[in-house]
């Protein structure tokens, strides 16, 4: 984006928004876009309409999925021990801002939660 100040190369979206919705997407998603932003660089939007249209698209056939693991699972690869009511309230927390973006988000009931603890806790011995 030699010579374009940046202001003029996001003209339609705001710069925050542009950012928000890269926090939500996979890295998958995330490496698509950047590489569509950077071929439309001189787009008179500075390649976001096309980056951002290659991403849904991606979703739209079912390409995308994640490589990141549920929260429970990466808390048992810390090999911290956390107790049971802890646990209830730090994996609100990390659930909701892992799915959080997503269009049909709920929040977990306390049964999934007991489940991801259980998870948790089986995972443990994974990476002692």
């Amino acid at each position: 984006m030699k010579g374009r100040p940046l202001e003029r190369t996001m003209d339609k979206k705001d710069v925050y928004e542009v950012l928000v919705s890269w926090q939500c997407m996979v890295p998958m998603e995330q490496s698509v876009w950047a590489t569509t932003f950077a071929l439309h660089d001189r787009d008179p939007d500075g390649g976001v309409d096309a980056a951002d249209a290659a991403v849904l698209r991606m979703r739209s056939i079912g390409l995308t999925r994640s490589f990141q693991p549920e929260p429970e699972y990466e808390a048992a690869r810390a090999n911290l021990h956390i107790e049971p009511d802890e646990f209830a309230s730090w994996y609100l927390i990390a659930y909701r801002m892992r799915h959080g973006c997503k269009p049909n988000y709920r929040e977990p009931s306390a049964e999934l939660i007991r489940e991801a603890y259980e998870r948790y806790n089986r995972g443990l011995c994974d990476y002692y």
